[in-house]
C-alpha cells in the first residue's frame, strides 16, 4: 500500500530528515519492517530518471522496526542546485527482494537566501 501525498519542504542547501511513519493497509496499525531496506528517489516528474537516490545509511529505520518508522537523511550538497517541485517516492524491499512504493509525494525545495557579506 502506498502512503500517497507525503509532502515535505526545505531549502536548498539545508540538511534534513525525513520520517516516513508506515501503516498497515487498515491505515492504524504500525507496519512491520523487520528485514526490510529501504530506497528513496527524487526526480522532477513521476518517470523522470531520479536526481537524487538515497539508500543504505541514508535511509534507515528509526528506532524499532515493528513501529514501522523509516528516517531518510538528506545532506546539505543534496540540493544545492534543486529549486521548486520534485516527485519522490520511498521503496520498500523485503527479505524476497520484492519491492514496493509505500510512500509518496512532493517534495518543495525553496532557494535560500544568499549569505550576508
Amino acid at each position: 500500500m502506498s502512503d500517497k501525498d507525503q509532502n515535505f519542504e526545505c531549502y536548498a542547501g539545508d540538511a534534513k530528515d525525513v520520517v516516513f511513519q508506515l501503516y498497515q493497509p487498515d491505515g492504524t496499525s504500525h507496519l512491520d519492517i523487520t528485514g526490510c531496506t529501504f530506497k528513496w528517489k527524487a526526480a522532477r516528474n513521476p518517470g523522470d530518471a531520479e536526481l537524487l537516490e538515497k539508500s543504505g545509511a541514508d535511509a534507515v529505520i528509526t528506532g524499532s522496526p515493528a513501529l514501522g518508522k523509516v528516517t531518510v537523511s538528506i545532506s546539505e550538497d543534496d540540493t544545492d542546485d534543486f529549486s521548486g517541485w520534485y516527485f519522490h517516492e520511498l521503496f520498500l524491499i523485503d527479505a524476497d527482494s520484492n519491492t514496493s512504493v509505500v510512500a509518496e509525494g512532493q517534495m518543495t525545495v525553496r532557494p535560500a537566501v544568499a549569505e550576508a557579506v
